[in-house]
């Protein structure tokens, strides 16, 4: 639940939102962690010829990361390993069977033959205000001591790759005055394709996620604010209605929004591989806020607001209409 907090103090939140602008001071971070993929499992299970013992795999490997190589890699299975991999039929048949191990020997067939690296910013937070002229969001973070992290980044690999996760100190302000905005890190990507006869997969290890930032714009495409409140409230989302009319000129209501939460995110681009043509790419990922966030609003007066938050999100998005 987001912990909303109204107050009438205009004086000292406006002056906030519009006289700080835009920073973000990486104050801290801490190492990057990696977190070993699907592929990086097998190749320990063969360095120690774990293989060889299936129950033991089993526990290694969990069913679910069988299907998550399997959807990404686009690897073509038998019927009986389609019907494991779709949950019809039991493990512990599949284990006593060996069904683990010729899945595996399946895939130690392939060979990679292309490596490549490239940069690319994923949003790890979205700042959004009302497309109302006078109305204002900012998102504002701090973090002082050396060990006062305010949020941690995970990003899963692609194709059995490995992942990686970060924590991070900030002092940052940003302004949403216009379009909303989104909060992004730099994230290095290996790829590696693999080929087995015409068979081929992509792979991608999250192999650094830097100090730096990105402030940029939501396009229309991707900005859920907007949405009617009838669908919103048939989604079942959290909502909360702010009612305003014009007193004798402008009126401006301020509110705090305080959270300490976590949020699960996916990113897609497509990637143009040589040996592959153009790929579409999916990562998954969580950001956790170890701390609070503030995000502060300004509502221009004459309208009413509902702000609305869906499951996994870290911010509220806004739907207006005129005072009537």
């Amino acid at each position: 639940m987001l912990n909303i907090v109204e107050t009438s103090d205009t004086h000292s939140v406006r002056g906030l939102i519009s006289e700080l602008g835009k920073d973000s001071t990486p104050v801290h971070s801490s190492e990057v962690a990696i977190i070993p993929g699907f592929i990086d499992n097998l190749e320990f299970m063969d360095k120690f010829t774990i293989q060889d013992n299936e129950p033991l795999l089993t526990s290694l490997i969990p069913l679910d990361a069988f299907i998550g190589f399997t959807n990404q890699s686009g690897i073509q299975w038998s019927e009986q390993t389609y019907s494991l991999l779709m949950g019809k039929t039991r493990i512990e048949w599949a284990a006593e069977k060996g069904l683990f191990g010729r899945i595996l020997d399946r895939i130690r067939g392939f060979s990679m033959i292309e490596e490549s690296h490239e940069t690319r910013y994923f949003p790890i937070a979205e700042i959004h205000r009302p497309k109302i002229s006078g109305c204002k969001a900012a998102f504002s973070i701090s973090s002082e001591e050396s060990t006062d992290y305010n949020f941690s980044v995970k990003i899963l690999g692609f194709g059995g790759g490995s992942g990686a996760g970060r924590s991070f100190g900030r002092n940052s302000i940003i302004n949403a005055i216009d379009e909303c905005l989104t909060y992004c890190v730099p994230v290095t990507i290996r790829w590696k394709v693999y080929q087995n006869n015409a068979q081929k997969f992509i792979r991608g290890d999250v192999v650094d996620i830097g100090d730096g930032h990105e402030v940029t714009p939501i396009h229309v495409s991707e900005d859920k604010c907007g949405m009617e409140v009838p669908i919103v409230k048939e989604l079942g989302w959290e909502t909360r209605q702010f009612r305003h009319e014009k007193i004798g000129g402008d009126f401006t209501e301020i509110i705090i929004v305080s959270e300490n939460r976590e949020s699960n995110w996916k990113w897609g681009f497509k990637f143009l591989i040589p040996t592959l043509g153009e790929t579409e790419i999916g990562f998954t990922g969580a950001v956790k806020t170890l701390k609070k966030i503030n995000y502060q609003y300004e509502l221009a007066g004459n309208h009413n607001y509902t702000a609305y938050n869906p499951p996994d999100s870290m911010s509220f998005y806004w739907n207006w209409a005129p005072e009537t």
